[in-house]
Order: structure tokens, then C-alpha cells, then sequence
């Protein structure tokens, strides 16, 4: 299928129509120019503040490219209310709540980071890349499957410099 008319910067709102007649309500309210959407990642120096805590996308925000966010925030939210209830106080639970999370939660933003730069690939280039990663055991163990050793209900502590061992990937548009 030739999707020309799908990518165009100005909305070709009859081939959107045909395409997807039950939904015309929602074409006819796009804007005129569509020229896509930039995401940003957001990184807070902390994610609390004395017995608050910041937690879901305004900690967190990530590109929905992988569409973890609300799984990252419901897995945050888990951990914090564990970290709380075993910590001697909430100042105490909150900071090991962060040291075990940041790692996880920055990891998946790291993926998302580069899934969403693929975006920004020609077609040719984004599936040899794709390619790639398939045909290397090593890139599917540090990409794509080093998430699902996580367990939120296990204990554990990450050392301060661990959690503060962290890079900050930049947005290529």
C-alpha cells in the first residue's frame, strides 16, 4: 500500500476518512498541518522532596514509542508503597525507593530513547538497524530482554553511586 498520503505534512482528510470511516469525527479535528510530534524525556535530579514524592510521567515522561510509561509508573507506584511500609520512616523508604528504582526506570527510557530515533531513519536503514539487534544475541540480551529480569516485590538495594551512575542520552531530531 502506497502511503504517501499518510505521511504528508498537510492531512489528506479524505484518505483518512476512507480509511477509517467510523472515526471521520476524529479526522475532521486535526489540524491542518500535522508535521509529527516531538517527545521529550523528562529526569529529575530527585523524585522527592522531604515526605513527597513525584512519581508517573512527571518524573518519568518518556517517548511512547515501546508504550511502557504506565506500566513504569504502576511498577513505581508498587515499589514506593513497599519501600514505605518496610522503611523506618518515610524519608528513609523514599530514598531507597528511588536508588532501586532510578536504574530500571532510566534503562527504559534509555530504550525508548533509541527505539524513537529510529523513527528519524529512512525505511532501508531503520529495518537493517532493526536487523541488527535481531541477529545479535547480545544486543536482544541488553535491549530488549534485560527488563524482564525485574522483579518490584523482591528487596533490594542499589549503592548511591550506582543510582547517580547514569547518562543522559540526548534527543537527536
Amino acid at each position: 500500500m502506497d502511503d504517501s498520503p499518510g505521511s504528508t505534512a498537510s492531512v489528506d482528510r479524505r484518505f483518512w476518512r476512507e480509511l477509517f470511516p467510523a472515526l471521520t469525527g476524529i479526522v475532521d479535528r486535526l489540524p491542518h498541518e500535522c508535521d509529527g510530534e516531538r517527545f521529550e524525556t523528562v529526569r529529575l535530579e530527585s523524585w522527592s522532596s522531604g515526605q513527597v514524592a513525584i512519581i508517573g510521567s512527571a518524573a518519568t515522561a518518556q517517548p511512547p514509542i515501546l508504550g511502557h510509561e504506565s506500566g513504569c509508573s504502576l511498577a513505581a507506584a508498587y515499589a514506593l508503597a513497599q519501600a514505605i511500609d518496610t522503611a523506618d520512616d518515610i524519608i528513609g523508604g523514599l530514598v531507597q525507593w528511588e536508588l532501586r528504582e532510578r536504574p530500571i526506570t532510566q534503562w527504559v527510557q534509555w530504550v525508548a530513547h533509541w527505539y524513537a530515533q529510529l523513527a528519524f531513519l529512512p525505511a532501508r536503514a531503520r529495518i537493517a538497524v532493526l536487523k541488527t539487534i535481531d541477529a545479535s544475541e547480545w544486543a536482544k540480551r541488553r535491549i530488549l530482554l534485560a527488563g524482564v529480569c525485574r522483579d518490584v516485590a523482591a528487596p533490594g538495594r542499589l549503592s548511591q553511586a550506582a543510582a547517580a551512575d547514569t547518562f543522559v542520552y540526548p534527543l537527536i531530531h
